[in-house]
């Protein structure tokens, strides 16, 4: 169960933005964060956040790949 304390419906909002493709300096401001050293904390999602990048690099670089076959 997610900690329901105010500091943990932080972390839980600042992690389901990231989740959700939310810009770093948005939750930043959201979280009145002066940093993002501050707002860093909350990138424990980075696993998956990698896999999303991982997968979406990879078909920039596929359909690349194909047009250059094409020429």
């Amino acid at each position: 169960m997610p900690d329901a304390s105010l500091h943990g419906l932080r972390h839980t909002h600042a992690t389901e933005l990231l989740r959700m493709g939310t810009a770093l300096k948005t939750i930043q401001k959201r979280l009145g964060h002066a940093n993002f050293s501050s707002t860093n904390i909350y990138t424990h999602v980075v696993e998956e956040l990698d896999r999303d990048a991982a997968d979406k690099i990879n078909g920039v670089l596929k359909a690349a790949a194909r047009r250059t076959a094409r020429k």
